[in-house]
């Protein structure tokens, strides 16, 4: 489907149906999976993937359906359409308001690198330090969308990257292994001496690890278990939840509620964030705007739907994991902003965390009780020790009121949204072995 044939089908949908959207998502990837075991090297798998679709939203007297399709052919998009429309059929009246824009987001792949040729390193690299065992993963994407809607928008957004996954598996007494991976536009850059040693530090961090308890220790995530901690926390200051009173933060719009040193900035780009998100994928303008601020709870973030329900303006969240779904409120970037305090590296004595189990059933994102398992390192300056099995409770909320030193590098993680923050040293935490 081309522009011009998008064009089309909104001027149909705007004609006879109401108002509208189609969005059209085309995306290629390779991917190379390579194994070793008693250090024999060999290939495990080898895959190419090619996918597209649309998903057309009929907004009909207020009501909102949705269908989508993957045949492109008239029939079948005018079949889609028409599915959509019998389904707004069945939705609650919202008045949504289609935003009209348009515009252009590319991030294309800066350079080209023989994905064959990253594994093998990533092999030589692991054999000559003694490691026998692992997976290495390595593949490119090259992804495109287009939304077209009947108020005018017309965005288009291409690109292209590099990603590499490894996970070792040490021995000790037993055998442990952990992962680390790195996503780039710019492939020529990716350090896989680093990857690789990061990968190796969290694999040991809890390799025959004891199981302790402690009172007063810091406690630091590791930036996966930092990001996934805040991946889920993060539903919490969606307007939704704010609004409907099932969020920490319902009602407390202007009051200081977490560390005067902590701000969350939502973001369309950063250094190190692999792609630029100046739209989303309802159309609307995606622009840097504060929920934290210095501890302060600023306000919440709205997709369409949502702004619609509660009189707010779209903070430009609505992102779809596939043509297939429709927007869900998610921000693209959130940068993690600590300011004012020490050093990591002043610490004498804290926890490392580099594996986090039961964060979906072990935390209530609402009151903030939580108790989850984990594994990781007691670092006492030069010296490391090993733990494995031990638990952290304690109030999240409580938690993020107490944070006492950060690293003055931040470090950027992909989930379904992008993590940009240092890491940073948390009080309050009980640890139980």
């Amino acid at each position: 489907m081309s522009s011009l044939e998008l064009k089309k089908y909104i001027d149909y949908i705007a004609k006879d149906k109401g108002d509208g959207d189609i969005f059209y998502t085309h995306s290629t990837s390779k991917t190379i999976r390579m194994g070793c075991l008693d250090g024999k090297v060999f290939l495990e798998e080898v895959s190419s993937k090619e996918t597209s679709g649309y998903g057309v939203r009929i907004f009909k007297e207020g009501r909102t359906g949705f269908s989508f399709g993957n045949k492109t052919d008239e029939e079948s998009v005018l079949q889609t359409i028409d599915y959509a429309e019998q389904a707004s059929q069945l939705g609650e009246p919202l008045a949504v308001e289609l935003p009209r824009n348009e515009g252009k987001q590319e991030e294309s792949a800066k350079s080209e690198r023989d994905l064959n040729e990253i594994l093998e390193t990533i092999s030589e690299i692991f054999l000559s330090k003694g490691v026998k065992k692992f997976e290495a993963t390595a593949g490119i994407e090259t992804s495109f969308w287009q939304l077209v809607n009947t108020a005018g928008t017309d965005v288009t957004s291409s690109e292209s990257g590099y990603s590499v996954v490894v996970m070792p598996v040490v021995s000790g007494e037993g055998e442990n292994a952990n992962y680390w991976f790195s996503v780039t536009n710019d492939p020529q850059t990716l350090d896989l001496n680093e990857i690789v040693l990061r990968s190796l530090n969290r694999a040991y961090s809890s390799l025959d690890g004891k199981s302790m308890s402690f009172k007063g220790l810091p406690v630091v995530f590791d930036s996966l278990e930092w990001a996934e901690l805040l991946g889920f926390l993060l539903d919490s200051f969606g307007g939704k939840n704010v609004e409907r009173q099932k969020s920490y933060f319902s009602g407390k719009v202007g009051q200081r509620v977490l560390s005067k040193h902590l701000s969350l900035k939502l973001e369309n780009s950063h250094p190190k964030v692999l792609g630029k998100y100046f739209f989303d994928h309802e159309g609307v303008s995606v622009k840097p705007a504060f929920l934290l601020k210095d501890g302060t709870f600023v306000e919440p973030y709205y997709g369409l739907a949502a702004a619609a329900e509660f009189g707010k303006e779209p903070t430009g969240v609505g992102h779809r994991f596939s043509f297939r779904t429709q927007p869900n409120d998610v921000p693209f970037i959130c940068h993690v902003q600590v300011q004012g305090l020490p050093s990591l590296d002043s610490l004498d004595k804290y926890l490392l965390v580099t594996s986090l189990k039961g964060i979906h059933s072990g935390l209530n994102a609402v009151s903030g009780a939580f108790s989850i398992g984990a594994d990781g390192t007691l670092v006492s300056g030069a010296e490391r020790v090993p733990l494995s099995g031990i638990t952290l409770s304690g109030n999240i909320w409580d938690v993020l009121n107490n944070i006492i030193a950060a690293t003055p590098e931040e470090e950027a993680v992909p989930s379904s949204t992008w993590l940009v923050s240092p890491l940073v040293a948390l009080d309050g935490i009980t640890v139980t072995g």
